[in-house]
């Protein structure tokens, strides 16, 4: 079963996953079923700056962590046509071995940001 903030970003609840994270600051680390931790899901939903960067405050080291297919939140950041501020956000909490980091299908952060036609993301990458 998934985590219930994990369930609230997946339902795009903003509000109860801002209020979990108040309230279970701990949850932030917690992945679903498919290492997927909330970072991973708020980048697929669209979330907020604001709720990105309380999940970062409370977990950095979600940057860094691989969901099950080898994507970290970098890779999802460009696919998922977040807005520029999320991906600097993104990008300033990933090592810089991150933007080289392929997934299983051997794509990198780069190939994402060019699928999705996402020229101004790309250039960060």
């Amino acid at each position: 079963m998934s985590p219930e903030l994990v369930d609230a970003l997946k339902e795009k609840d903003m509000a109860r996953a801002e209020r979990l994270l108040n309230e279970h600051p701990q949850f932030a680390r917690v992945p679903d079923e498919t290492k997927r931790l909330p970072l991973h899901w708020a980048l697929e939903v669209c979330a907020p700056i604001s709720l990105v960067r309380k999940l970062l405050e409370l977990y950095p080291e979600a940057c860094t962590r691989l969901s099950a297919e080898g994507c970290l939140p970098l890779h999802l950041a460009p696919q998922k046509s977040t807005s520029l501020d999320v991906l600097k956000l993104i990008l300033e909490n990933t090592d810089a071995n991150g933007i080289y980091t392929a997934d299983k299908d051997g794509r990198l952060p780069l190939h994402f940001a060019l699928a999705k036609g996402a020229p101004r993301g790309a250039r960060q990458l």
